[in-house]
């Protein structure tokens, strides 16, 4: 046993000269999950596409840079149908190189062939092989010699790490309008965001219709030295809303509260003189009044930030939201030029799973279960959890129970009437989202 241990404190402190191998997966959590334990001297990626092995080890080796270390990636193109050729170019790696690590987490089948034949031709170097489960934590020796490259867990890895390794980026809104917008989540703010919700829940579609209003008048708003002051003439905002078939609707005891709360300052709605005016606390509470949805996201945000486990650690290690993805990491500022981009109403990270959730506090249909699987199957893969939030589902309609069927093939969390849970049934419900169906 003291052996044993003794062995496993050597190769713990002599990874300045070890080579990773790598087998190349579309999966892309599984090619670097290995380095971000102990990062080696060296990573060789295999593959049968070197122009992607180079754009994804480049991405690898900026995320490890970033984490302070400067490792090396070499890129080897090989046919991965071809199990001689496979033989023949992990023969020279092993001939080439003194202490390989081979991480069999990713790649085909016929890889494992290929290192089983490599294995016993090669026994007397040595070859260390191990697969790491990222699901539970946990790695596996695969040579046998009870030695595992490491006793430590994957690192937590942030929201940007996550959708930067699967080949995108964050668009943030000082680069792009309408990007990721950075809130200050101070205790102040805190309590504004509770304030939100307490007033939406209690009726959230008449909460839409106001916010709705208020979203719209931002775009009718006359010129004001105070951006938090918004003055609109009610005929201009009233034909503007007909234009959309939507009707002008002032809901009193919504302003009444919302000023009891401190979220305005003050508001005014005068037919007599053409006028409605509205000024809001502060820049962050307006971008908050001024989109229905964000009530609801800003809630599940929060709670997911401060919700801790049975042991006081938190559940999440870093949360997002209104997360613009740009889906190649090359972000395009310039009108007219293409670009895929989606929005996330909230992102979390447990570990390295990412929890793709969409917020909906008003009628949700079946594009949005189809949105969030596409996002979410190219920035996790099969490790991401799929969640929706919903606040409006009929109970028992033929619609709604189709709708719940599909969310469920699609192997999506649904849930619903979160606007009736009580505080501790909401933090517990927000506790375990990242739980699989």
């Amino acid at each position: 046993m003291a052996t044993l241990e003794k062995e496993k404190e050597e190769i713990t402190n002599h990874f300045s000269d070890v080579t990773y191998v790598e087998f190349f997966d579309r999966v892309d959590v599984e090619n670097i999950c290995t380095c971000l334990i102990n990062p080696p001297k060296r990573v060789i990626m295999l593959g049968d596409k070197q122009k992607l092995l180079a754009k994804h080890s480049s991405r690898y080796k900026d995320i490890l840079k970033r984490r302070g270390y400067d490792i090396e990636f070499v890129c080897r193109s090989i046919n991965r149908n071809n199990l001689q050729d496979m033989v023949a170019a992990l023969s020279e790696i092993v001939t080439d190189y003194d202490n390989c690590y081979f991480d069999l987490t990713g790649g085909g089948e016929l890889y494992l062939v290929a290192m089983g034949i490599i294995y016993e031709r090669y026994k007397h170097k040595n070859i260390q092989m191990h697969r790491f489960n990222i699901l539970n934590n946990t790695i596996c020796d695969c040579d046998q010699d009870g030695i595992t490259i490491a006793e430590e867990q994957l690192p937590n890895l942030s929201v940007m790490e996550n959708i930067y390794i699967y080949g995108g980026d964050i668009v943030y809104d000082d680069v792009k309008a309408n990007g990721t917008y950075d809130w200050d989540l101070n205790t102040d703010f805190k309590n504004d965001i509770d304030k939100i919700w307490d007033i939406c829940k209690k009726d959230v579609r008449l909460w839409n219709t106001q916010i709705g209003i208020l979203e719209v008048a931002e775009d009718h708003r006359k010129k004001s030295d105070d951006p938090l002051n918004t003055k609109v003439s009610l005929k201009t905002l009233t034909n503007s809303l007909k234009a959309h078939g939507n009707h002008f609707v002032f809901i009193k005891h919504i302003f009444n509260k919302m000023y009891q709360d401190g979220l305005i300052t003050s508001y005014k709605y005068d037919p007599n003189q053409d006028l409605f005016t509205i000024t809001y606390k502060n820049e962050q509470v307006k971008r908050c009044l001024t989109k229905a949805g964000l009530s609801l996201e800003m809630k599940i945000y929060k709670t997911l930030k401060e919700v801790k486990d049975d042991e006081g650690n938190f559940v999440y290690n870093d949360v997002m939201n209104g997360v613009v993805i740009d889906w190649d990491g090359e972000i395009h500022t310039e009108e007219g030029e293409n670009d895929t981009e989606n929005e996330i109403d909230v992102l979390a990270m447990k570990g390295s799973i990412p929890i793709f959730i969409s917020c909906k506090n008003g009628i949700v249909g079946n594009e949005e279960l189809y949105k969030l699987t596409a996002v979410a199957d190219k920035f996790g893969d099969k490790y991401a959890r799929k969640v929706l939030i919903v606040t409006s589902l009929s109970p028992n309609s033929r619609a709604s129970n189709d709708f719940r069927q599909r969310a469920k093939d699609m192997n999506i969390k649904l849930i619903e009437g979160i606007q009736t849970m009580s505080t501790q049934e909401f933090n517990k419900t927000m506790r375990n989202i990242w739980v699989a169906l």
